[in-house]
């Protein structure tokens, strides 16, 4: 029950009542065995308290497909790195790789779900910690004539200038 009065503040972003509450739960989860290993799973480790989902799709699959047959589609991913902040919060987002690159729009929908994302800090010694260097790997799907037609439209914005 203070593990979920301590996320409520999270969300609540008042983060001195959560940290608060969190210091309390760790001193009540420090003795016994069975209770550390509650804390190692819930307070010494980062937790997802509130994840928006991230697009699975470029587009909507078409529904212009002949009946009965569907577009094949095709995966993409993109790769980022971020950090948790001592306050649950993603911060210091950064594109490391992404296939096919040309969907930019997409990617930054991703980075928005994940600046959107509420996390539980990891503790260290019942203080909340900065997590650096976390990666997430995100694939997605898209139809290849939509890849082909941002190219191509790329290719003559740059025969432009």
């Amino acid at each position: 029950t203070s593990l979920a009065l301590g996320d409520y503040y999270n969300f609540r972003e008042n983060p001195q009542q959560a940290n608060k509450v969190y210091r309390a739960t760790w001193t009540d989860l420090s003795h016994g065995e069975e209770r550390l290993a509650y804390r190692r799973n819930n307070l010494e480790q980062w937790v997802v308290l509130r994840e928006n989902p991230f697009p699975q799709y470029v587009s909507k699959p078409s529904a212009e497909a002949p009946t009965g047959q569907e577009v094949p589609m095709s995966e993409g991913n993109v790769t980022l790195s971020y950090d948790i902040s001592d306050r649950g919060r993603a911060v210091n987002l950064k594109i490391i790789e992404a296939q096919p690159r040309e969907f930019v729009s997409l990617h930054r929908n991703v980075q928005r779900a994940l600046r959107k994302r509420v996390f539980r800090p990891r503790f260290v010694e019942g203080e909340p910690v900065d997590s650096e260097e976390q990666i997430i790997v995100h694939k997605y799907y898209y139809d290849q004539a939509e890849l082909d037609a941002l190219r191509a439209k790329n290719a003559g914005e740059s025969e432009d200038t």
